[in-house]
């Protein structure tokens, strides 16, 4: 009885060059007949070495193992038909390959494809979700629905704690992980859990990342040496007195105040969340406004968290300064000011009330002792 031979191949079509990528592919010749599979595994010509392996790149570990793996299983399922005396059949072998795909090559694959098709959660959530499979990609050890076990999950747990991340990031590296696990066990592609038994810390929430009222202060006191440090100071101020996140700050639009008794009220949705919310324009806020008549300046998240990293510094304040440092910093004053919680969540457009009492507990514990200080002060 006859079996095929494989082999691993690069650029069968031959368009690869030393800036455009070609495939590697897994050969399966049987009775002279060629059929070809990917590995998933593009490089250009000059990563691909003579004796047939990925080098001179960052990934060549992780893609050298996804071929290897893939030729390993392919030759495993040839030998187990040999020893069962089995006939090889192309259409059989593609049906296995397609069911291998699923549950013995592809998990990561398989994640990203789930992130891509879900309707369920927004775009940016996808690109957090994303944010799991260039970790897997990265650390290498669960490639297929094999790898996903205990053992590997906690190597991916000490991998992220020797990263110097925050444990509420890992916690939510985790998260994710659980959820496209647990997905995968309802479509029967894992059979154990590999969380069991594993706690992870989910840490404590980093919200209390404001700026007191000094260094608000400071800040508005302060003179910068540029015109383009000037407009991240407006900005940045401008966020502390209304609240707003980076993405609503970019798409404010004046044209949609209304004239109360005293001050100009928008009332818009957040973008992140669709979640409305109430801002009031106070003095400080129109001065700002004013300065640019009414059209706030404009630059990315990413020119506005460095410009702002050296706008601290100009302000000799030592925190990391990031674009949402403003709208928590507008939560805190409000707090300080004593306006009520509910208000304060209507204007930061939280869901859920208890989302601003976790943000902000430690400010409402002192104003329960200065309520209960003044109220005992008034009855002596």
């Amino acid at each position: 009885m006859n079996y095929p031979t494989t082999r691993i191949v690069f650029d069968r079509k031959h368009v690869s060059s030393n800036t455009k990528e070609g495939l590697v592919q897994l050969e399966v010749l049987f009775k002279g007949v060629r059929r070809y599979f990917s590995t998933g595994v593009k490089v250009t010509k000059n990563r691909w070495s003579r004796s047939g392996k990925v080098t001179g790149c960052m990934d060549m570990i992780v893609m050298n193992r996804r071929i290897d793996e893939m030729k390993r299983m392919v030759d495993k399922y040839i030998v187990g038909l040999m020893e069962n005396e089995e006939p090889f059949d192309f259409d059989r072998f593609k049906a296995w390959m397609v069911a291998s795909d699923e549950q013995g090559i592809g998990f990561v694959d398989w994640v990203e494809k789930r992130i891509a098709e879900r309707n369920d959660i927004r775009k940016s959530t996808k690109r957090n979700h994303m944010k799991l499979v260039a970790l897997l990609r990265k650390i290498g050890n669960i490639r297929t629905f094999a790898d996903v076990t205990k053992k590997n999950v906690l190597k991916m747990d000490t991998y992220l704690h020797s990263t110097g991340i925050r444990q509420t990031t890992i916690a939510s590296y985790h998260k994710f992980m659980k959820t496209y696990v647990h997905d995968a066990m309802s479509s029967g592609l894992i059979e154990k859990d590999p969380y069991i038994g594993v706690k992870i810390d989910i840490g404590k929430s980093v919200w209390g990342r404001f700026l007191t009222v000094d260094e608000v202060e400071a800040i508005e006191k302060a003179e910068m040496p540029t015109e383009s440090l000037e407009r991240v100071k407006d900005l940045f101020l401008f966020q502390c007195y209304t609240g707003l996140a980076y993405a609503d700050l970019m798409r404010f639009d004046m044209s949609k105040a209304v004239k109360g008794e005293k001050y100009y009220l928008v009332t818009d949705d957040r973008k992140k969340t669709g979640e409305g919310y109430t801002v009031v324009l106070m003095e400080k806020a129109m001065d700002i406004l004013k300065k640019y008549d009414y059209k706030l300046p404009k630059m990315t998240c990413e020119q506005y968290n460095m410009r702002l990293k050296i706008m601290a510094d100009a302000c000799g304040i030592e925190k990391p300064i990031a674009s949402h440092f403003g709208r928590r910093t507008c939560g805190m004053l409000l707090l300080n000011y004593g306006f009520p919680i509910e208000i304060v969540s209507k204007v930061l457009g939280h869901s859920n009330i208890k989302t601003t009492q976790q943000a902000y507990a430690k400010i409402l514990d002192r104003t329960v002792e200065n309520e209960f200080i003044k109220k005992i002060a008034s009855q002596t």
